[in-house]
């Protein structure tokens, strides 16, 4: 198979502004100091804050997650932001929760040094 050489340099091309990404859904799991949890679908149209206890995470998260394929929203991301109160064995456990549900894109939320929160 042989293809034609094209210098790169006989075809302008145009240039445009970038333009900005849209940014990627995620759902946010949230674990207050005091130990509450609350999932948080973002970047998602019409999404509702869900407070919830360990026992009901597994459940509301898998609804979630179906809820997000039915909208065409696969392998959505789970981020998890915890107080920097909540000890890291209690952060652990809610990320195991989380892969039992099937989760491959499981992050952790952190805040830079000079401002706003990222997922990391």
């Amino acid at each position: 198979v042989t293809a034609p050489f094209v210098p790169t340099s006989t075809i302008d091309l145009p240039t445009v502004d970038a333009t900005p990404r849209q940014p990627e859904p995620y759902i946010e799991v949230q674990v207050a100091a005091d130990g509450k949890l609350t999932l948080q679908p973002r970047n998602q149209p019409g999404s509702h804050e869900i407070e919830v206890t360990r026992d009901k995470l597994a459940g509301e998260l898998k609804q979630l997650l179906a809820s997000s394929e039915e909208q065409g929203l696969r392998g959505q991301p789970v981020v998890i932001s915890g107080d920097k109160q909540v000890r890291y064995e209690t952060i652990l456990e809610v990320m195991g929760d989380i892969k039992q549900q099937g989760v491959s894109r499981v992050g952790l939320m952190v805040k830079p040094r000079s401002g706003a929160a990222r997922a990391s």
